[in-house]
């Protein structure tokens, strides 16, 4: 199999059909590891629960490549691309695109700047050959403009999850995709646990008292138990039934401090659905156990405390 790199596709463009290139690198850096950016490249299911400018349509995946049918929306419209993503090296992916008379080659690599913290960096490179090559530098600027506003537009849905997942390592959490980098089609098993916890995975001692006429009043009224890791805890109101959700998806770390619907919780990122730890009636006096809590229903109090 040949795999080419972006500077190898405009070398063979230029050469075979004359295709002339200029190009530009947008770049972000944030609290998160390599693996977590790699990952968030490849990640399918996402695009279709996290991105509002995309629609998208997989057309095959493979671990080491996909092809994907999609409808960008630029300045209000939706328009059909196909593209094809592959990984090009260590810590790089490569993609590309054509549009009218245009090709654009994509590459993304990642490095790091030091533990828990990378730098990523993508490169579009815009190619055109003949009469619209000699008018590309007008071209140009309006694309670049075009692209930087539509990748600021997918940052702001990206990065939250890198970030995420950046916060559970810093509580000693890690994924799977660690040790070995995961492949596109990996990314659609969105029942595998792949959040590995700490070898000392110790929870945040929890002693509360929660009034419900006042936190837990109305219909969709939230409580949150613990901190957003495996060992935290929501508490949701839906009629006179108390239901306890995680606040963590096992798949890939997604935080679920989110109202629930229809008496499930849903994962933002995957669209995974989790049925209620426990669900407790407001008209039944008593004491449970639940998860990692000891939980006591009376007089129109909740107490939850830690087990000891």
């Amino acid at each position: 199999m040949q795999i080419k790199t972006q500077k190898e596709l405009v070398e063979i463009l230029f050469k075979a059909e004359q295709v002339r290139f200029m190009d530009f690198v947008l770049s972000h850096e944030g609290d998160y590891a390599i693996s977590d950016a790699d990952w968030n490249y490849k990640d399918i299911p996402h695009l279709k629960y996290v991105h509002q400018l995309l629609d998208v349509d997989s057309s095959f995946i493979h671990n080491d490549y996909m092809s994907v049918i999609l409808f960008q929306k630029v300045f209000g419209f939706k328009v059909p691309l196909v593209f094809f993503n592959y990984q090009s090296g260590k810590d790089r992916q490569t993609y590309y695109t054509s549009l009218l008379f245009f090709v654009m080659i994509v590459e993304t690599s990642y490095e790091s700047i030091h533990k828990n913290r990378t730098k990523v960096n993508t490169k579009y490179c815009i190619g055109a050959k003949g009469v619209v090559a000699f008018f590309l530098p007008l071209f140009f600027s309006f694309i670049k403009h075009a692209i930087t506003k539509n990748h600021k537009h997918l940052m702001t849905e990206d990065i939250p999850m890198r970030e995420r997942r950046g916060l559970l390592r810093a509580w000693g959490y890690r994924f799977k995709g660690d040790d070995k980098p995961y492949g596109f089609a990996e990314t659609c098993h969105i029942y595998e646990p792949n959040v590995i916890p700490p070898e000392d995975c110790k929870k945040e001692p929890v002693e509360k008292t929660v009034f419900i006429d006042q936190e837990l009043s109305h219909e969709g009224s939230l409580v949150l138990i613990g901190r957003s890791d495996m060992h935290g805890m929501s508490i949701q109101r839906q009629g006179q039934d108390l239901l306890f959700f995680p606040r963590l998806c096992p798949h890939e770390g997604a935080c679920l401090d989110q109202k629930q619907t229809g008496g499930m919780m849903i994962c933002p990122w995957h669209g995974r659905k989790f049925k209620p730890l426990a669900t407790l009636s407001l008209n039944k006096e008593g004491f449970h156990q639940i998860g990692d809590y000891e939980i006591s229903v009376r007089q129109n109090t909740l107490h939850i405390a830690s087990k000891a």
